[in-house]
């Protein structure tokens, strides 16, 4: 895109150039806030473990809670074939009628591992370890597998009502005890966790944006005294 229309032509002299290093500041600084909260670590899932997940489906005062287990039928480098049986579901009628069809049902996954944690995918690549926050979700993953996810939404119910609806998935057993151990760690993560992890990552965006702002300023205004300043001079 060409900034022509607003400044005139721009040349690189030095005039100009602290204008261009705090622009080059600015988008390294955005490009570092963006980059997602995880690490990488050792370790691979494979054939022959097995998760269970408890379920937590709320919708407004009604809960249900659904138990499933998951085997890895097969892993490759890059994909994961995954069998998820539906354990038991218990609760209020409101809240699991979505759920009921699942019961005592086997569903078999294939799914692509070669992919971040973006994908919102029960296993993602398995050197990934951290916790991605997108809008009103939260997922934690611990070597490619999830270990915790909420998400909450509001539903509108007429012109002055809404209820909230609640999922949570938490990792409470694994044939892979490092995994369930990162569960049992990270149980902690409430909605309190994911609103405040919230505001402070927006609080950086606007620190790191108005900054930028007042940064490409001061430098747009240095550039012109310098420039007024040869003029004078010859």
């Amino acid at each position: 895109m060409s900034y022509t229309r607003f400044l005139g032509p721009i040349s690189i002299s030095e005039d100009n150039s602290i204008i261009f290093k705090s622009l080059l500041l600015s988008i390294v600084l955005l490009l570092v806030l963006a980059t997602t909260n995880g690490t990488i670590c050792n370790g691979m899932y494979s054939s022959g473990d097995w998760f269970v997940y408890r379920v937590l489906h709320r919708v407004g005062s009604y809960e249900c809670v659904l138990y499933q287990r998951v085997e890895l039928v097969s892993v490759s480098s890059k994909h994961v074939s995954y069998g998820v049986s539906y354990m038991k579901i218990c609760g209020d009628f409101w809240a699991c009628a979505d759920l009921l069809p699942l019961a005592n049902k086997t569903l078999y996954i294939s799914e692509d591992i070669d992919r971040g944690p973006e994908s919102m995918a029960l296993f993602i690549d398995p050197q990934y370890s951290g916790i991605y926050i997108s809008n009103n979700t939260i997922l934690q993953y611990y070597r490619g597998v999830l270990i915790y996810a909420a998400n909450t939404t509001q539903l509108q119910q007429g012109e002055c009502c809404r209820i909230a609806i609640t999922y949570t998935i938490e990792l409470v057993n694994s044939s892979r005890k490092d995994l369930f151990t990162a569960a049992l760690q990270s149980s902690g993560i409430s909605s309190v966790t994911i609103e405040r992890e919230q505001k402070e990552k927006e609080k950086m965006i606007l620190l790191v944006i108005t900054s930028a702002i007042a940064s490409f300023a001061l430098g747009l205004l240095a550039g012109r005294y310098l420039s007024e300043m040869k003029l004078r001079r010859t």
